[in-house]
């Protein structure tokens, strides 16, 4: 639902002494000039009590623009951390690959003609003409347990690449893994929250820009720059 209010020009056309109106919107698009204008339009409604609204009053408004506003910023801290998890997740991915070659020359050692055989127990799967740890997150993890567990079973355990090393992996890989879950979902429920004082939002500043336009028809222009309706567009 977009909903504009217009600021007129001062400039005649014509003969015509009434100012000409153009089409520029004053309610901003994105969320973080809407949350700005949201704690600013609240603030000078205080200083403004003779205007009121029925469905919503102005200790209501401003408690939703505030919240508004926390929501936007807890979208951008909760998104931020998104992104560190997953580059942590991929750099312990590409440290993973790496590594398995020489977890492939212990068990070649081992098994000799019967390598590829032993492959699976190591939670490895044949994919592009080669045995690799499945790309799945969860399923990498779960290809991590069945790997330290052969690892020590073939007892390669005093290795370089071997029980100390896939241990630790496999409890970072799970703790990396947990976060990033969390963050995911994290963004998830800001994004829902935020989605409905969205709508609260706009449908709140709407009608306060009618309610100037009404109770100022002359200078209602002035008076709504003076609520924060600062930019003609955004």
């Amino acid at each position: 639902m977009n909903r504009f209010q217009f600021f007129p020009t001062d400039t005649p056309s014509g003969n015509n002494s009434q100012p000409e109106h153009h089409s520029t919107p004053i309610l901003p698009s994105k969320d973080a000039d809407r949350a700005t204008l949201g704690v600013a339009v609240a603030a000078a409604w205080k200083t403004h009590p003779q205007l009121t609204l029925i469905w919503i009053t102005q200790a209501v408004f401003e408690q939703k623009a505030n919240e508004f506003d926390t929501v936007f910023g807890q979208r951008l801290t909760a998104g931020s951390g998104r992104s560190a998890q997953t580059f942590d997740l991929k750099s312990k991915d590409k440290e993973i690959d790496g590594n398995l070659k020489y977890v492939k020359g212990y068990i070649l050692e081992k098994w000799k003609d019967a390598a590829a055989a032993n492959y699976p127990r190591y939670g490895m799967q044949y994919r592009n003409e080669a045995f690799e740890i499945p790309r799945d997150h969860d399923k990498r993890l779960d290809a991590l347990k069945l790997l330290k567990q052969a690892i020590h079973d073939d007892g390669f355990d005093a290795r370089e690449y071997g029980k100390v090393y896939w241990e630790k992996m496999y409890t970072d890989y799970d703790l990396a893994l947990k976060a990033a879950k969390t963050s995911d979902a994290s963004v998830s429920g800001f994004v829902g929250d935020k989605n409905v004082l969205r709508e609260t939002m706009e449908e709140a500043l709407t009608a306060i820009v009618h309610l100037i336009t009404a109770n100022y028809p002359k200078t209602y222009p002035q008076k709504l720059r003076e609520f924060g309706f600062q930019k003609e567009d955004y």
